[in-house]
């Protein structure tokens, strides 16, 4: 697969917003890392959550997420987290183009593989996701 190298904004201004629009609270998220617009030639919000359960109970509200997609040009959301033994584990979140909810997408799998490695300090030359 190719990408463009990755581009990354500050979200960090919506998070409450971001936040709410998938039932999470602050606590939530791994510590000490963002929430970050990552741009491989699609835009996703990438939302680092603490652990797997955070992750498999997410309550989605549908309208919001696309509103804060149309807002900043997204394909969507991918929420990971990275507590279990793959190197992310994750759900994309994309209804602005029909998809409730994707748990494997190759368009949001390269911006999470820069996040990995530039944010997260992941230097691998592989890594694993699943859902």
């Amino acid at each position: 697969m190719e990408q463009l190298a990755p581009k990354y904004m500050d979200v960090s201004h919506k998070e409450s917003v971001i936040l709410k629009s998938l039932g999470l609270e602050k606590i939530d998220l791994m510590p000490n890392t963002p929430i970050q617009l990552v741009n491989t030639g699609n835009s996703f919000i990438l939302v680092p959550v603490k652990n797997y359960k955070i992750l498999k109970y997410i309550i989605p509200d549908f309208e919001l997420i696309n509103e804060i997609s149309e807002a900043f040009d997204l394909i969507g959301y991918y929420v990971f987290s990275t507590d279990i033994k793959y190197d992310a584990t994750s759900k994309m979140f994309g209804p602005r183009y029909g998809i409730l909810e994707e748990s494997g997408t190759g368009m949001a799998a390269g911006p999470l593989a820069c996040y990995l490695f530039d944010i997260l300090k992941v230097k691998k030359k592989k890594l694993t996701s699943t859902r």
